[in-house]
């Protein structure tokens, strides 16, 4: 039989062991929560990059002018009608069509 003393020694170590591994998921889950936001803002810009050297190619089609606020404004203006995502889409599709 394990006296009063012993029982309690193990029960700390146990907690002990219990915390360190508490601690190290929750620093691998806010690892994995890191790489994720990475990831995701890689293709963020990505993303970003692809739209404005779509932008730039079929704007070199058209006269140097269009470089000019007001066509920029009439841009961001058609992009903002519809959402992120279909719109990034949308500008895809019509440079492939072209």
């Amino acid at each position: 039989m394990k006296t009063q003393e012993d029982q309690e020694k193990t029960k700390t170590r146990k907690t002990r062991k219990t915390m360190k591994m508490m601690k190290t998921m929750k620093m691998m889950k806010k690892m994995m929560k890191t790489m994720k936001m990475m990831k995701t803002m890689k293709t963020m810009k990505t993303m970003k990059m692809m739209n404005i050297l779509i932008i730039d190619t079929t704007l070199k089609h058209t006269r140097r002018q269009d470089f000019t606020e007001e066509n920029t404004r009439k841009l961001k203006k058609t992009d903002n009608k519809t959402g992120k995502k279909t719109e990034n889409k949308r500008e895809f599709t019509a440079d492939h069509e072209v």
